[in-house]
């Protein structure tokens, strides 16, 4: 049995719940170590980061900002609250608490990457790139600060070197579809300037090539031969190959099916392996660290 006066047990099975999805109980493991001792500083946190998995905004906020009444200096404290004003759209004051956890930590990545989130949510890419590159040169190997980055060098109409931060991230993590999303975005951009005759197919096939081997390279390799006018066909057997079954996870039933253009083909593929073509098409959101 735990000892009703030690916090720090409370606190430790307060974790072990959250992490097995019992929020609830959690919550009451970790308001049980508070009783104990009300000044005891991770029940706080983790009460805060708890009542934000449950959808409990305002209750959050209180716990973090009665933890920074303890500790004023905390970095953790001012991020996690960061988090939450993000999460329910106050980004002047989510901004403000990211700055505040950056002046006691600077070297805290994942504060940089998400006050970028803020800057490009803002209207303000250039800021936001600058923000990446700072949580890259911190971490080295951080794939998402890779992707937010390109999105931001995109926005800044830098399409090539948008497309070398995705990569990179694709290396760090080669099964990250958000970075295969954006990745599919820019190269759709690419297709637009061979189309108008600014851009070189080449290039574009040179970046396929570099992917990782996944289904959603496939895919993309598709996308591209549909616009060049190239050999569809053995481009969809490709994806054909190494498509999941009907019953995979991957096919919502809920997947809006959306009609794929053939180039002078009137062959189309079964309604079930139409929305993997869709599959990578909305990662354009700058990923929020945690």
């Amino acid at each position: 049995s735990i000892k009703p006066d030690y916090p720090e047990a409370h606190n430790n099975l307060g974790n072990v719940l959250r992490e097995l999805g019992m929020f609830h109980e959690a919550v009451n493991s970790y308001q049980k170590a508070l009783a104990t001792n009300s000044r005891y500083v991770p029940a706080l946190l983790n009460l805060g980061a708890t009542r934000g998995k449950l959808g409990m905004m305002k209750e959050a906020i209180i716990s973090y900002q009665e933890a920074l009444l303890i500790e004023p200096e905390s970095a953790d404290a001012h991020y996690n609250l960061g988090d939450v004003f993000q999460e329910v759209g106050q980004l002047q004051d989510a901004m403000k608490s990211y700055k505040k956890a950056l002046s006691n930590n600077p070297k805290f990545a994942r504060a940089h990457n998400n006050l970028g989130g803020i800057f490009l949510a803002l209207g303000d890419p250039k800021e936001a790139a600058r923000c990446c590159e700072r949580a890259i040169e911190i971490n080295p190997e951080y794939a998402e600060a890779y992707n937010n980055l390109g999105i931001a060098l995109q926005d800044l109409g830098q399409l090539n070197e948008a497309v070398k931060k995705f990569q990179t991230s694709l290396k760090i993590r080669p099964d990250y579809l958000g970075a295969f999303g954006n990745m599919s975005l820019a190269l759709t951009s690419m297709c637009y300037e061979i189309l108008t005759g600014t851009g070189d197919t080449s290039t574009i096939e040179q970046i396929i090539d570099d992917l990782p081997t996944s289904l959603e390279t496939d895919i993309i390799w598709f996308r591209l031969k549909s616009v060049i006018d190239g050999d569809t066909l053995s481009a969809w057997e490709k994806i054909t190959q190494n498509i999941p079954s009907r019953r995979s996870e991957t096919i919502s039933k809920d997947d809006n099916l959306v009609s794929v253009s053939h180039n002078h083909r009137e062959d189309k593929p079964p309604a079930e392996t139409v929305a993997l073509l869709h599959f990578g098409r909305s990662w354009s959101g700058f990923v929020h660290s945690l």
